[in-house]
């Protein structure tokens, strides 16, 4: 139930284009990083959200993952935008 609340969260935070950063931060207090990060790459993945035009291309333009390819050392969720 509470990835559909997450879900239903992020897409109103990315609607609004607005202080995406401090928006994405203040879901910290209910949910783990973790879970924000999967669910905004798994967005991504749908096409419900694209990266801005001039912030690159692919993952990599929002996302850093160490060697493991598995742990998540840096997200920039500002790079992204509601389709």
């Amino acid at each position: 139930m509470s990835k559909d609340i997450l879900r239903d969260r992020i897409i109103e935070i990315y609607k609004s284009d607005e202080g995406i950063n401090g928006k994405i931060g203040d879901l910290k207090t209910a949910f783990p990083d973790g879970e924000i990060i999967e669910k905004v790459e798994q967005l991504y993945e749908e096409g419900v959200l694209t990266i801005r035009s001039d912030k690159g291309s692919g993952k990599e333009a929002f996302l850093d993952k160490a060697d493991s390819d598995k742990e998540v050392t840096n997200f920039y969720p500002e790079v992204l935008k509601y389709k």
